[in-house]
């Protein structure tokens, strides 16, 4: 009988510890679907609840588009009114107003988005498609 060897690979291992630890907090916050408010703004969503005293968590949606999907990947410019997010096997979503209204964005195309960065003025976005390439916009996602 052969004997098998463990070969350690420190890229897999930090990627799925950082898998893991995102799933953890995703977990542990409700975090997939909502979005913050820093001032505990008010909002027009159907659920909300509080999560410490100056943030509020409420659901988003676009009607017949955002909801029960497999959300992977959020990014947020510096003064949180930029978001852009990444569905798994979708498309990519942005808001300009904090989270309050999303817009589906397909010029990227339908793909199995693993991950988003943004800019910190929100104009620049990267995404990664697993097994693919990765792709970039300079509007904010637009094109």
């Amino acid at each position: 009988m052969k004997k098998k060897t463990f070969i350690f690979d420190p890229a897999r291992f930090f990627t799925f510890l950082r898998l893991f630890f995102v799933l953890a907090i995703i977990v542990t916050l409700g975090f997939v679907g909502c979005t913050v408010s820093p001032e505990g703004g008010s909002s027009s969503s159907s659920s909300s609840s509080s999560v410490a005293s100056n943030f509020n968590w409420s659901k988003k949606y676009v009607p017949g588009k955002m909801s029960k999907q497999d959300w992977f990947d959020i990014a947020m410019s510096s003064d949180g009114t930029k978001l852009a997010a990444c569905v798994y096997k979708g498309y990519i979503y942005t808001s300009t107003d904090g989270g309050n209204t999303w817009t589906e964005q397909t010029s990227a195309g339908w793909r199995v988005w693993t991950s988003i960065t943004m800019s910190s003025d929100g104009t620049k976005l990267a995404a990664c498609v697993r097994g693919g390439y990765i792709y970039t916009s300079t509007d904010g996602g637009n094109t």
